[in-house]
């Protein structure tokens, strides 16, 4: 497996090209150029994942911060799943990226499995994503984190990782109801809650 970063070459763009428009359901995806602008402006970084055969077995996106990596798409090619390459990419991520700032997710019931038997683990607050389709819509969801130490986040680190999500990401402001919602549910986590310890 080769993991590459898209450093603004051809190549890597069309082969990111060619398989994120099917990827997922295309009535949520970002419109393609939105990935193109923010990785050259540092705000997204786009890896591509090749198999032995340098054949092109997914992508995943990134948005590094300060004190956290928020981890924002992950997508394997069907005819490349069950070779372990999700695991195999955390693991780079953690190896390579992260230094020492904690990787965050936001998942969906679906996938909650994968991510903790990876040593990910949710963050116990309800916790809101917004609806594309209806602005004034909520969406409950799970975030989850993973940190590489294996040390307690406090309610002071997790506020700016949120911030970090919600203003800079998210690019919305501290009056939009999805950051009021969100932050205030995360002032009633107890904090022993977020202990991970790592395996």
């Amino acid at each position: 497996m080769l993991i590459k970063k898209y450093e603004q070459d051809e190549k890597t763009w069309n082969d990111f090209k060619k398989i994120y428009e099917t990827s997922f359901d295309p009535t949520i995806l970002d419109p393609i150029e939105v990935y193109k602008e923010a990785s050259a402006t540092g705000e997204t970084d786009i890896y591509l994942i090749y198999d032995d055969n340098e054949n092109t077995a997914g992508y995943f996106t990134i948005d590094p911060h300060e004190t956290s990596v928020i981890l924002n798409l992950i997508h394997i090619e069907p005819e490349q799943r069950g070779k372990k390459y999700g695991s195999l990419l955390i693991k780079y991520i953690k190896d390579n990226i992260l230094k020492n700032r904690a990787l965050i997710a936001e998942v969906d019931d679906d996938v909650m499995k994968f991510y903790t038997n990876i040593n990910f683990k949710k963050i116990e607050i309800p916790y809101f994503i917004p609806n594309m389709d209806n602005e004034d819509e909520l969406i409950p969801y799970n975030i989850i984190q993973y940190n590489k130490k294996g040390k307690e986040l406090s309610k002071k680190q997790l506020k700016k990782i949120f911030n970090d999500l919600f203003l800079i990401s998210y690019d919305i402001t501290k009056d939009d109801k999805l950051y009021t919602e969100n932050m205030k549910n995360l002032s009633k986590l107890k904090e022993k809650k977020v202990k991970h310890q790592m395996k």
